[in-house]
């Protein structure tokens, strides 16, 4: 896929009216392309401007205006703590950030801290996730050792 054709299928605009992710369980079910997989794809340049095209969304959305230097330095921020976020993060917490009431200018710290408590609450989640695995994990092993058992007498 070249960069064309990734920006046809994953333009931002798009994925917020097409792709159905409404939770984070959601963004965790598939494997969707992460940050630095499109830097690996791309280049570390295309995957800042990918960013900015998100932000570029949600400003016109809230009618922020950002200079390009404001948008570069926000898009390194974000990339190089959010390398990992997937286009179905993205997705997700933008979704949010359209629903988030702004009060005066859309800041860079205000957009910061949306990433935070998402990161915050995505990690929640994983959690969550890997525990119960974990516990159906333990439990199929025990059935398992049960069954052995049994078969032994």
């Amino acid at each position: 896929m070249n960069k064309q054709q990734f920006l046809a299928k994953f333009e931002p605009q798009n994925l917020i009216v097409n792709l159905k992710i409404d939770s984070i369980e959601q963004v965790f079910e598939k494997n969707y392309l992460s940050l630095a997989m499109i830097r690996k794809d791309f280049s570390l340049n295309f995957s800042k401007k990918y960013i900015i095209l998100w932000l570029a969304m949600i400003d016109n959305f809230h009618k922020a205006e950002r200079t390009d230097i404001e948008y570069n330095i926000l898009a390194c921020m974000i990339y190089n703590e959010y390398w990992y976020f997937t286009v179905a993060d993205l997705n997700l917490l933008f979704k949010k950030a359209l629903k988030t009431k702004v009060y005066g200018q859309l800041t860079a710290a205000i957009i910061m801290q949306i990433f935070e408590n998402y990161e915050k609450e995505r990690n929640n989640i994983a959690e969550q996730i890997n525990y119960i695995e974990q516990i159906q994990e333990k439990r199929i092993s025990e059935e398992r050792n049960l069954k052995q058992l049994i078969s032994h007498e």
